[in-house]
């Protein structure tokens, strides 16, 4: 049984994918965030992205990150055959406590960058399910940075929209003349 070409090309990005999930293992700083209120500690992007650049380019791959309104997506290329591996993130722009519209815009892309690198390079972090200690009930105990939903705007895109056209009929000639 011979192997579909498009299937041998695509295989080129992952060759070059697990050589990069090496070197970043090897390279990656110590996990330097740190959840204290359910005590464990987590890569932020600072953490790998400097070897993770690297290896990227030593290895013909290059990336890009795209974010729509309700999801963000993580595509690897291999420059030189094209072949490519995506995935992708749900993405929740709730807006964050004492944050403007574009913080929480902010902090919810650098989520989701972080999430989907740590899922693609198969970084081990701290697992909930794992906590043992903690109960469900004590992670909805409103310790959160986001406020709760229903004082929240349920689309953070709509309220800057809301604010843009407040902005610009701010901005109209008066007709009181």
């Amino acid at each position: 049984m011979s192997i579909p070409e498009k299937v041998k090309l695509n295989v080129k990005v992952h060759e070059a994918l697990m050589v990069v999930r090496e070197e970043v293992l090897i390279n990656a700083k110590e996990m330097s965030g740190e959840n204290k209120y359910q005590g464990f500690k987590y890569y932020t992007l600072q953490d790998f992205m400097p070897a993770l650049i690297k290896s990227l380019r030593k290895n013909g791959l290059s990336y890009v990150e795209n974010f729509s309104p309700t999801e963000a997506s993580l595509t690897v290329i291999d420059k030189q055959s094209g072949s490519y591996v995506t995935t992708t993130c749900p993405i929740d722009y709730s807006h964050l406590k004492g944050a403007s519209p574009m913080q929480s815009i902010g902090a919810s892309m650098t989520y989701a960058r972080r999430y989907m690198w740590v899922s693609l390079l198969g970084l081990v972090e701290f697992d909930a399910e794992d906590g043992g200690d903690i109960e469900l009930n004590e992670l909805d105990q409103g310790k959160s940075a986001i406020e709760d939903k229903a004082n929240a705007p349920e689309n953070i895109a709509d309220k800057l929209k809301r604010i843009q056209a407040e902005n610009l009929a701010k901005r109209e000639p008066s007709n009181d003349s």
